[in-house]
């Protein structure tokens, strides 16, 4: 086991969780700190991601495309973090706002919550690939939506940190817990090397959403500060991620087991994909009904949920428009598989009308070569007789000519049978490779 995890990113990401830990509880709140606190997230970030890119080039088909979306997701991660780096290190000053770490923060486990709907531990599941791309993108339009429906308007319309923290930190929360359905799900379903990969990736997201959850909390009550012991735990989650990345270096699809019920693999990703498209015209409602808040907040929930209905609606189109299409090509292909289905089948009713009339043929020539046999046998006694007159043994020596001509007849017959049988009998030859 530890061997498995001894990789060069499980060091790397143990390496950086030690050295957080150590500036955390040495240095005091300055710009050194801060300088620090800021690299130690981006580093990690980056490492988890590479972790996840080396899986990715070691696998193939759903597995592959499975890291590929937990690559970006933790790419996205990353680039939340470096715009901290950015402003506070690299400028020295406050990031503006809105503060686009927030948006790409909450964006960032949505290629994860894409990759946990593949089910990628099923061989079963590698089929319509296509069309859960379209869910993806459908998902991820649909979480881009929430943040900017719930969170931005506070920052963006009206600056109001009060309201636009918990709204920020409720969101965050429900993506996280929602991962961690997923994952637990996958945990129940799966068994082997996978059920042991997801244990550890349910565990590093647990860390995940608890240290994201104790920053928000401490961020709220003014006790945070860059680099202090609150970010140790999510920065420890991030090392567990590579340990779960470490875990699932070689893991590959398995056949489902057959006490499973068959479902369809691009089910789930679908119905979620739709409750995000139906969801929005709900938002719109609420946001008709809403006289809480003030008239401007009102207005551009409305224009955003009118344009996200237009955009998602394209989505969707598009989607049906593919599926459409390979509906139509499948249609192709069962038309084409009947006509040849029936084209075997006549030839199987020819082969066995052959059949029958060879059995009968060899009957036939049997019964015949008997009677044959037994004229031949008394032409002989005949020509034997001295008695016979000359036209009388002309006579006989017709019935001998003629009986070993049909004689002939019958065994070219019984010989284009035997041949015929051993044809339909025989496999046919495979081509003699070099």
């Amino acid at each position: 086991m530890l061997r498995r995890i001894d990789t060069l990113w499980t060091r790397i990401a143990l390496g950086l969780v030690l050295a957080q830990i150590a500036a955390a509880v040495f240095l005091q709140p300055s710009r050194a700190l801060t300088a620090l606190g800021d690299t130690f997230p981006c580093l990690l970030a980056l490492v988890v991601m590479m972790a996840f890119h080396s899986n990715h080039r070691q696998s193939s088909g759903t597995v592959r495309f499975f890291w590929t979306l937990n690559e970006t997701a933790f790419g996205i991660l990353f680039l939340s973090q470096f715009v901290w780096f950015y402003y506070d290190v690299l400028l020295r000053r406050v990031a503006p706002n809105p503060v686009a770490g927030d948006g790409l923060f909450l964006l960032a486990l949505v290629p994860t919550l894409a990759s946990l709907a593949l089910r990628p531990q099923a061989e079963s599941a590698s089929g319509d690939l296509r069309f859960r791309r379209l869910d993806f993108l459908l998902l991820l339009s649909w979480w881009v939506c929430l943040y900017l429906y719930f969170a931005l308007p506070w920052q963006f319309v009206i600056t109001s940190y009060p309201n636009y923290n918990p709204v920020y930190y409720l969101l965050a929360l429900t993506e996280h817990c929602v991962a961690l359905a997923a994952v637990g799900t996958l945990y129940v379903k799966s068994q082997g090397s996978w059920k042991r990969f997801y244990r550890q990736f349910f565990f590093a997201l647990s860390v995940f959403a608890a240290g994201s959850l104790l920053q928000n909390v401490f961020i709220d009550r003014g006790l945070y500060y860059t680099g202090s012991f609150y970010d140790v735990p999510w920065g420890f989650s991030l090392g567990l991620l590579t340990v779960a990345a470490a875990l699932g270096a070689k893991l590959a699809s398995q056949p489902v087991p057959s006490d499973f019920p068959s479902q369809n693999p691009g089910l789930w990703s679908a119905r979620l994909a739709m409750v995000g498209v139906i969801s929005l015209p709900l938002l719109a409602i609420s946001a008709v009904f809403d006289h809480h808040n003030p008239q401007s907040i009102v207005l551009f929930r409305l224009r955003l949920i009118f344009g996200a209905v237009l955009f998602l609606g394209t989505l969707t189109f598009l989607k049906l428009s593919t599926m459409d299409r390979e509906l139509l090509r499948l249609l192709g292909l069962t038309e084409s598989s009947l006509e040849s289905l029936k084209l075997v089948q006549n030839q199987i009713v020819q082969s066995q009308r052959m059949a029958a009339l060879g059995r009968l043929a060899f009957g036939a020539t049997h019964e015949i070569s008997n009677p044959l046999t037994a004229i031949l046998g008394y032409a002989e006694l005949l020509r034997d007789i001295p008695t016979l007159t000359p036209v009388e043994r002309r006579s006989v020596e017709d019935i001998h000519e003629q009986v070993h001509v049909a004689q002939a007849a019958i065994n070219g017959m019984r010989r284009f049978v035997r041949v015929e049988a051993g044809a339909e009998k025989s496999p046919s030859p495979e081509p003699k490779t070099p």
